[in-house]
């Protein structure tokens, strides 16, 4: 997801009344190749009010029996609508 894309979902939900309770990444990795999770939690007592699945080849890492991180290929990745 481009962050012109992130841009305009975000002013999409903010002018339907929607706002941004908390945000985690999977495996994101930036325009500028690093990665992070991003999350950020602002209010408690959470609800969540949507959920699908946006679907899209990318990578993700997960852990190994040895401890280590195996790189996987994803076709969709989980997205919650939290209120």
């Amino acid at each position: 997801m481009t962050q012109e894309v992130w841009q305009r979902d975000m002013k999409y939900l903010r002018e339907g009344g929607y706002e941004l309770e908390k945000w985690v990444g999977i495996d994101n990795f930036s325009e500028d190749g690093t990665c992070g999770d991003g999350s950020i939690t602002t209010k408690r007592g959470i609800v969540k009010i949507l959920h699908f699945m946006q679907f899209y080849k990318h990578f993700v890492f997960v852990e190994d029996s040895d401890g280590g991180r195996k790189k996987i290929l994803k076709n969709y990745a989980d997205v919650n609508v939290l209120y």
